[in-house]
């Protein structure tokens, strides 16, 4: 990785001497490594897309909490993700904190007990929810949802192949199936 950061320096002093416009994609699995992201933080970035966002959706996760570090040195920032909570309410904080942290704070445990109802003999689980018609409301403050009919996707493709297995291979094939 230290190396990719090497290379992302040199692209982007390339393209500041030639004054033409810098892009770099880096996965979630390389950014908050110590040598991308303390390159990634000493940049003032324009904007920040996060794709797949949901992948930062552990507040305590180094990712999400790298994710933040860099957001913070963007003017502009960006979510795309298909599914934004797909555990619980919960996994938007993170996100959030990252895009836009006017909505929801900085706090993780004031936005859990603001919309989450604690149990009182496990500490930290949550048992129910609470005011979420606030929560709504907020979630829509900078979010945008962009239905199939807009996307105009192309119909799903399902294509079956068949193979003949050998007596071993279809003995663990119906062990599995089992």
């Amino acid at each position: 990785v230290k190396q990719k950061a090497n290379q992302a320096q040199e692209k982007l002093e390339i393209a500041r001497a030639k004054q033409i416009p810098f892009v770099l994609i880096v996965n979630y699995e390389a950014f908050w490594r110590d040598a991308m992201l303390k390159f990634l933080r000493s940049i003032e970035w324009d904007n920040l897309i996060l794709d797949e966002s949901h992948k930062i959706k552990d507040h305590s996760g180094t990712a999400s909490k790298s994710a933040d570090k860099v957001a913070q040195k963007s003017k502009y920032r960006t979510g795309l993700t298909g599914t934004p909570m797909p555990h619980n309410a919960f996994d938007i904080f993170a996100q959030y904190k990252a895009l836009d942290s006017g909505v929801y704070g900085r706090n993780y445990h004031r936005f859990k007990t603001r919309y989450g109802i604690l149990d009182p003999y496990i500490p930290g689980r949550i048992i129910d929810l609470q005011n979420q018609e606030e929560f709504k409301e907020k979630y829509h403050q900078i979010s945008f949802r962009v239905t199939s009919d807009i996307l105009d996707l192309p119909e799903a493709i399902h294509t079956y192949r068949t193979c003949v297995l050998n007596s071993k291979t279809a003995k663990i094939y119906k062990d599995l199936d089992k």
